[in-house]
């Protein structure tokens, strides 16, 4: 669970984030996306790296 964002344009209750729902899209994809977004949220560095760490610990733990 993520914290609500409060920001004007992007205002959010709790967001959940699900490793189960988890699925991949291609890298030009997704950097075509970003390019077309004028802006979009983005987690911060370091909780983009403790994501990162329980997304792996997820994975091996369910041995997907």
């Amino acid at each position: 669970m993520l914290n609500r964002c409060e920001i004007p344009e992007f205002k959010m209750d709790f967001p959940v984030v699900s490793f189960k729902a988890a699925f991949s899209l291609p890298l030009e994809t997704i950097v075509e996306l970003s390019r077309k977004s004028e802006k979009r949220l983005r987690l911060m560095t370091l909780y983009r790296e403790h994501m990162a760490q329980a997304f792996g610990r997820f994975i091996m733990r369910v041995g997907a």
